[in-house]
């Protein structure tokens, strides 16, 4: 992502929805939004006409002019409202369809192939996964829309304003020297020297906004935990604990917040003293023309507007720094976490471990080698045979490996090699430390079916429980990891009646 640049990779996260089957309706409403936009700014330059006849009628004390320029601003008015109006609302209408199809994106990237439980396993850089689906991609469509539709408004109310500002301005004298569109070169050069300022000042927020939002989700996550483990927390008495935390989470957000606090005041001093000081400058630049008796009013109100206009237009940039930290800080979270979900992918795709289903009747281990995602072996080549009916009992101390075995067999840790052979069309059956049921009703909960079937065939197998290895043997052959402090538990269902079953325990 870094050497990549920010724009590749920015535009590697905007590009899949205006190449895919939902692009058609996209399109559309995008290209409405930018003609409404365009219509805004041609609505601008008749405002700005209408000001200079509007006031030339006043001057001259013409009443039936003054009255017919009336209904002109009326009819513009009018056509303003509507365009502004729509304009919103189709742009929301495709922030809309642009986030949901972004939204069922991450989500399918999210769960394939267990990413969501991988970026868990190792250090990825990734917190809160949740608040990035949730959250950033509302503020990446949202801003994004914003930025790019108001970057093209100003760049043709600029190229607009600029022709009629320069053909206002004359030629202005400096030093006996003629500068013809002296007012335009006024403008640009204010305003770059305004931008470079606030740029100076306020590209800190861009870190602040990113630190921002990992804070409140941090926090929010806290809260969230709390309400599901509140069983656990009364029990065993955590609340002093838990508010600790807690306390200790909100000051994150709060001391980072005092950050933007400071650094957005120091850019409203120099936005504040940038528009404050350029009101009265076109006014002076036209008066001697006006007091002179060469122009009329109109001719200092539509200057004054022009200048505003291309002041505005050129200006752009300052106005929205505080928006465009937000935006650059909300994509680089999105990056992030675009790119560690691919890196779990490239894992998963490189892993050199092998489950088939073959025509037997037998459940097959060979091979079995299990590390941590630092690499540090944990469970040397390991074979067993489980046979239809068989109960298999797996033992040894705590933090030996033995739910790292449980997770490989069940095929969620990536972090292993060897081989495992299933009886063709072999249903199992893993029951996991923690017990889980989806959201909503405990019929949707259950309607997959499969797991029931699985569970409700024939009753406990023929043998007992054949122990696998002692303690001391365990110990020895499974590695001393961090993992397996709890109890594991999984019954594998082979073919009906017999099942085998496989228990692991501490």
């Amino acid at each position: 992502m870094q050497k990549t640049g920010f724009l590749t990779a920015f535009w590697a996260l905007a590009k899949p929805y205006w190449v895919s089957e939902q692009r058609t309706k996209g399109l559309a409403l995008l290209g409405a939004v930018i003609g409404l936009s365009l219509g805004l700014v041609w609505l601008e330059v008749q405002f700005n006409t209408w000001n200079k006849n509007f006031f030339n009628a006043l001057e001259q004390k013409d009443q039936p002019e003054f009255f017919r320029q009336l209904w002109v601003f009326t009819v513009i008015a009018l056509m303003a409202i509507v365009t502004g109006v729509y304009r919103l609302y189709l742009q929301q209408m495709l922030q809309i369809q642009w986030r949901t199809w972004l939204n069922e994106n991450f989500l399918a990237q999210w769960l394939k192939d267990r990413a969501y439980y991988r970026l868990q396993l190792v250090n990825s850089g990734v917190d809160n996964p949740d608040q990035r689906i949730a959250e950033d991609l509302r503020l990446f469509v949202d801003n994004t829309l914003d930025l790019s539709i108001g970057l093209l408004s100003n760049i043709v109310n600029l190229a607009s304003f600029t022709v009629i500002l320069w053909s206002l301005s004359g030629e202005f004298t400096v030093g006996g020297v003629a500068i013809p569109g002296f007012m335009f070169w006024v403008a640009l050069v204010y305003a770059l020297a305004g931008s470079w300022l606030s740029h100076k000042i306020g590209k800190p927020l861009i870190a602040l906004d990113f630190n921002q939002q990992r804070f409140e989700a941090d926090y929010r996550y806290a809260l969230l935990r709390l309400r599901e483990n509140s069983e656990g927390v009364a029990l065993y008495r955590g609340e002093a604990l838990e508010l600790a935390n807690f306390r200790e989470r909100f000051q994150h957000v709060i001391e980072n917040w005092w950050g933007i606090m400071r650094k957005r005041k120091q850019l409203n001093w120099v936005v504040n003293f940038y528009y404050q000081f350029s009101v009265p400058f076109p006014y002076l630049v036209a008066a001697p023309r006006y007091f002179s008796g060469a122009v009329g009013m109109g001719f200092i109100f539509q200057t004054g507007q022009a200048f505003t206009n291309v002041r505005g237009s050129l200006s752009w940039f300052i106005d929205v720094y505080p928006q465009f930290a937000s935006w650059k800080a909300t994509v680089d979270r999105l990056l992030t976490f675009s790119a560690s979900l691919e890196r779990a992918r490239e894992e998963a795709a490189q892993r050199g471990s092998e489950r088939t289903e073959e025509p037997a009747e037998t459940i097959g281990i060979e091979g079995l080698e299990l590390v941590l995602p630092q690499g540090k072996p944990l469970l040397g080549a390991t074979s067993i045979q489980l046979r239809p009916g068989e109960d298999l009992l797996v033992t040894g101390p705590s933090g030996a490996g033995k739910s790292t075995f449980f997770r490989a067999l069940a095929g969620i840790w990536p972090y292993w090699k060897g081989r495992v052979r299933l009886p063709k069309g072999a249903r199992l059956l893993f029951l996991p430390q923690k017990p889980y049921l989806p959201m909503g009703t405990l019929q949707r909960a259950g309607g997959r079916g499969e797991v029931h079937q699985c569970a409700d065939r024939g009753g406990v197998g023929r043998r007992g429980p054949r122990p696998v290895g002692n303690r001391s043997g365990a110990k020895r052959e499974l590695g001393a990891g961090a993992l397996g402090r709890r109890a594991a538990a999984a019954r594998l269902c082979a073919r009906p009646p017999e099942r085998a079953r496989l228990v692991v325990s501490g």
